[in-house]
């Protein structure tokens, strides 16, 4: 079976988010069921071609101007077609290939996008946060580029053969914020987890360290984990404990000037973005992870803060209730309350360690699993497309 990945961002040169780590997990999963996986993406000065797990990877280059989406697919279109025609199925990260779909389906070549989030639910989500929590960055990417996201939404939605939903939450937002039912072209990824053998174990963290992965901006509520990690110190005590931030975004400054404010400065620390060694290593030495997002499809670094038995603290917010369901322990809390927040890290702090020596990776081997299944299917339908 021979797979064309498309997608504007790809590791390890890709923007850090969730969406394309998912992406590489599934490249590496179908290259070790055999498939032939070839994948274009950007971040490229110049055209580049390399060799990963045996991935051929193609990155292309785009005018770096927002909406990078757009112009990834304008300045690359015929380049992706030709490699579509060597494919026995395409398979695009959301946006990434909304306007080369139809192309791609006339050609009999079966079209599989991934949706992992939605634009008008990150406009609510700014709200939610609280402008004043927010970067004039961040309003101005929203705002102004909403709609244009919104369009290659619909031509995803529209001219895919089949679509992937990172969770059951993105549907029924499809459904309730754009009133359009996918259910009978759309397969939800399981974020199930089993346990088996790997032989990964924790370490004793002496320094109660509460760690946090992903993008530094408003709507991942960063904002309020840092005050409620300044009341946990400042009200319960907790002097020794040290809050790490992983990744980069547009509230690093805000962050640094906030815990300058707050008075907790010196036990802040923002590494940037980090190799996937260098955060499991610091997940493997964290006592809590925490995720305070507004919303999310599904998140990667939380199934990884899973896979080591972390204590996560999550909202009470249906993607999280659905992720971490039948996983101890964990604690919600009310999303933009600061306290109840600060009470959640109290709560799982406070837990002994549990060591649990081999269940690392046990998180996705439902949902690489069925990537592999459903693409072989899709594959087999290229014919009757024709």
């Amino acid at each position: 079976m021979n797979v064309l990945i498309v997608s504007t961002d790809f590791p390890p040169y890709s923007s850090g988010g969730g969406g394309q780590n998912r992406m590489l997990l599934d490249a590496e999963s179908l290259a070790a069921s055999g498939a032939k996986v070839t994948v274009v993406c950007g971040r490229a000065k110049r055209p580049s071609i390399s060799l990963a797990k045996g991935i051929e990877v193609i990155r292309v280059y785009f005018p770096d101007i927002p909406p990078h989406s757009l112009w990834f697919q304008v300045a690359n279109r015929a380049f992706i077609l030709k490699l579509a025609k060597k494919a026995d199925v395409v398979y695009a990260y959301a946006w990434s290939c909304s306007l080369l779909a139809k192309s791609i389906r006339a050609m009999g070549i079966p079209f599989l996008v991934r949706l992992a989030g939605l634009p008008k639910l990150n406009v609510t989500n700014l709200f939610k946060a609280g402008l004043s929590n927010t970067t004039i960055s961040e309003v101005i990417f929203f705002f102004g580029l909403g709609p244009v996201y919104s369009y290659l939404l619909s031509r995803d939605i529209y001219d895919s053969t089949h679509i992937l939903l990172d969770s059951r939450h993105i549907g029924e937002a499809l459904e309730r914020v754009y009133h359009c039912s996918v259910q009978s072209k759309s397969t939800v990824i399981e974020h199930a987890y089993t346990s088996h053998e790997t032989g990964c174990d924790r370490i004793e963290d002496t320094k109660k360290t509460i760690v946090f992965v992903g993008r530094l901006v408003s709507t991942k509520g960063v904002l309020d984990l840092l005050r409620a990690f300044s009341i946990l110190k400042e009200r319960f005590g907790y002097s020794e404990c040290r809050l790490v931030l992983i990744g980069e975004g547009p509230m690093r400054q805000r962050l640094r000037k906030e815990s300058i404010r707050l008075g907790c400065s010196d036990s802040v620390f923002l590494l940037g973005r980090l190799e996937l060694d260098g955060v499991e290593n610091t997940l493997r030495r964290s006592k809590v992870f925490v995720l305070p997002s507004y919303n999310e499809s599904a998140s990667v670094a939380l199934s990884e803060a899973m896979s080591f038995g972390l204590p996560v603290v999550v909202p009470r917010l249906p993607w999280a209730i659905e992720q971490t369901l039948g996983y101890e322990p964990k604690c919600y809390f009310t999303i933009g309350d600061v306290q109840d927040l600060a009470g959640c890290l109290l709560k799982m702090l406070s837990l002994p360690l549990v060591i649990r020596p081999n269940i690392k990776h046990q998180i996705n081997d439902v949902a690489k699993m069925n990537i592999v299944k459903l693409l072989e299917i899709l594959a087999q339908q290229k014919k009757s497309l024709a």
